[in-house]
């Protein structure tokens, strides 16, 4: 028989060792957890002078990034993101009501469960357009502020667009649904597509494939109020300098380093 030694240390035993199975059972929880919350899938992508990226996700998603752009991508098992920090992405969201699909940019989020639409930033402004389906879009930089607002800014559906930032109203606005992304040909056979855009942003939109580029003169505040709209195919943005003087009061120089300077007239 035990003696009274090993009966006194048997209980202790089990205590012990229902401390260790409750102790790995938090542990494979914790673990769990943490799998859980990391993304099946994380990328961060760029692109560069003139270049156009398309790539499919693991999702089913379509993502197609235009120049100069630089986005991060993150899915997670019941969210999917995006976290636009400069350029434009057109997205073919793949649709998945158990995971909604944000894109988020310093100015705001686009939300999304399966759509087609393009989502810019440039000039410290966030341009969406869509070409099919709906999406919600909120305007503030951290969607996880405490004072953050429930309801969004507005829902956009197919053939309208909205831009957020300084000097723009926040309200929807129509457009071509086949304007939508109509860079993605690139320089064999995108268009560049304005509509009531600053001066500043097609400048910038042309910089992204022209290198030496456009450049706004230093001093001359009132281009800064100008708005252009018209389509201009990418492969020819000599069509777009001949045009611009027809179409604003400015003027257009070829600069030493073979730029150009657009100064008022």
């Amino acid at each position: 028989p035990p003696s009274a030694r090993e009966r006194q240390g048997a209980p202790r035993r089990a205590v012990l060792g229902l401390m260790g199975v409750a102790a790995l059972t938090l542990g494979l929880g914790a673990a769990g957890r943490w799998l859980w919350l990391r993304p099946t899938f994380a990328q961060a992508l760029a692109t560069g002078q003139g270049e156009i990226q398309r790539l499919r996700l693991p999702d089913g998603t379509e993502l197609a990034l235009d120049a100069q752009t630089r986005v991060r991508v993150a899915l997670y098992r019941q969210r999917r993101e995006l976290h636009l920090e400069h350029g434009e992405i057109h997205l073919q969201v793949a649709p998945d009501a158990d995971s909604p699909l944000t894109v988020f940019t310093a100015q705001g989020r686009v939300r999304v469960l399966g759509t087609r639409f393009s989502v810019a930033v440039r000039q410290a402004h966030m341009h969406v357009a869509v070409a099919q389906g709906r999406v919600a879009v909120w305007a503030q930089a951290d969607a996880t502020a405490p004072n953050a607002p429930t309801a969004p800014l507005a829902e956009l559906g197919a053939g309208q667009q909205l831009r957020i930032g300084a000097g723009h109203s926040g309200q929807p606005q129509p457009i071509d649904a086949a304007d939508v992304g109509a860079w993605q040909g690139g320089m064999e056979g995108g268009w560049l597509v304005f509509h009531a855009t600053p001066l500043p942003e097609v400048v910038a939109r042309w910089n992204g494939y022209l290198r030496p580029g456009l450049r706004l003169a230093g001093n001359a505040q009132r281009l800064q109020g100008l708005r252009l709209t018209g389509s201009f195919p990418i492969r020819d943005p000599g069509a777009f300098l001949a045009s611009l003087p027809r179409t604003l009061p400015v003027r257009v120089q070829r600069q030493g380093d073979g730029g150009w300077l657009i100064a008022p007239r």
